[in-house]
């Protein structure tokens, strides 16, 4: 099996405001290679994570649609 090189993932820079930087995926496994987002890397990350983007954009599944609760640290489980 060959050694497969993992997505990038990035900001397009163009506004002087981070929140305001698209998010580009560049996909080494998959066609197109790159992605365009519009819309911040946390907005993105959050829909990414719960699979409410139109489709995954990356080579893999690892994270697509991963619904897991949140336990803080804090927390004791029963």
């Amino acid at each position: 099996m060959g050694h497969k090189e993992p997505d990038l993932y990035g900001w397009i820079m163009t506004s002087a405001l981070a929140d305001e930087w698209p998010v580009v995926v560049w996909r080494r496994q998959e066609t197109p290679d790159f992605v365009h987002f519009d819309m911040g890397m946390v907005d993105f990350l959050h829909r990414l994570t719960t699979g409410d983007l139109p489709e995954n954009p990356a080579s893999n599944d690892l994270v697509w649609g991963l619904r897991k609760p949140y336990i803080g640290w804090r927390a004791t489980l029963t």
